[in-house]
């Protein structure tokens, strides 16, 4: 069995949309976008939707990444650190919303307080 090249499988997948040949690039990449999702966030949960993310914009992308092969695995790990960093922030931002009561929840003698 020969091992076809990233450039092979992008071109295959952007023409046909062959579910084989995108499946062996996920499988050949996934442990690079999802490690390095997970060191950049330290999350591993987060690290599985980072990776989903990024194998989506491949799919989008594949026909555009398929004319440059050469920068598809740089691509990969920018992307990467790109949907980390968006994804701490939503996270971040959704603790910080958490932690901010409603006027309404709050009881009369912490309204008093914040009054003066």
């Amino acid at each position: 069995m020969t091992t076809q090249s990233d450039a092979t499988l992008l071109s295959t997948f952007a023409r046909e949309r062959d579910e084989a040949a995108f499946r062996a690039l996920v499988d050949r990449h996934l442990s690079l976008v999802f490690h390095a999702a997970e060191r950049k966030s330290g999350s591993r949960v987060m690290a599985e939707e980072i990776a989903q993310n990024v194998f989506c914009a491949v799919a989008a992308k594949a026909g555009s990444l398929a004319r440059h092969p050469e920068r598809f695995v740089p691509w990969l790990h920018r992307v990467t650190l790109y949907e980390s960093t968006k994804a701490m922030r939503s996270e971040a931002s959704q603790q910080r919303r958490k932690g901010l009561l409603h006027p309404d929840s709050m009881s009369p003698g912490d309204r008093e307080n914040d009054a003066v």
